[in-house]
């Protein structure tokens, strides 16, 4: 009886650190630090529930919590803490270099987007270097001129669309985080 109290107390107290740590931000290392503390309890007996992200019911079955799943590559129920929709595409939508696919671990979508934006900046200001080292008189100014406005115009149709077309898809919550899973709707 003794021990099984020990047990109870512990599981409260890591409850409540797991709550401390879930709040205060999605960061990588604290969701692996929640699932290490809290996925590896067997608190709803062959079921192995979480407690922090899911209740037992009377039949000792889980039950998970809003914003809680089970994850495909662990054996415990309820265990993984998902991204946010809103919050991916709030960022998506005003920072515009890749921002929600960064904070959902989607870091090679995000990577494509943020080099797509480098790259085009770096090209247009190297257009611009050669334009101002040229001569005035000369007409291949005319000619930069010419390719710096058409490559600023592509950008823009190109930037303009994707940025569009990502905000639909978290808007719609189509993309998944980097883990595969799906994004807590709001």
């Amino acid at each position: 009886m003794r021990h099984n109290s020990i047990a109870v107390i512990t599981l409260t107290f890591l409850n409540f650190i797991g709550r401390i740590v879930s709040s205060d931000t999605s960061d990588n290392k604290l969701r692996l630090l929640n699932e290490s503390l809290f996925c590896q309890t067997d608190f709803c007996g062959l079921d192995s529930c979480n407690r922090f992200g899911s209740r037992c019911s009377q039949d000792n079955k889980c039950s998970c919590f809003s914003g809680w799943v089970t994850s495909p590559t662990s054996k415990k129920l309820c265990c993984y803490k998902q991204y946010i929709q809103t919050t991916a595409f709030l960022y998506e939508l005003f920072l515009g270099f890749g921002a929600g696919h960064f904070y959902c671990e989607r870091n090679l979508n995000a990577g494509f987007k943020l080099a797509f934006l480098i790259a085009t900046i770096s090209a247009i200001m190297i257009m611009s270097f050669i334009k101002s080292n040229l001569s005035l008189k000369d007409q291949s100014t005319d000619k930069v001129d010419f390719a710096q406005r058409i490559l600023l115009i592509l950008f823009i149709i190109f930037w303009v669309s994707w940025q569009i077309g990502d905000a639909i898809m978290f808007g719609t919550n189509q993309h998944k985080d980097g883990n595969n899973i799906q994004l807590e709707a709001w």
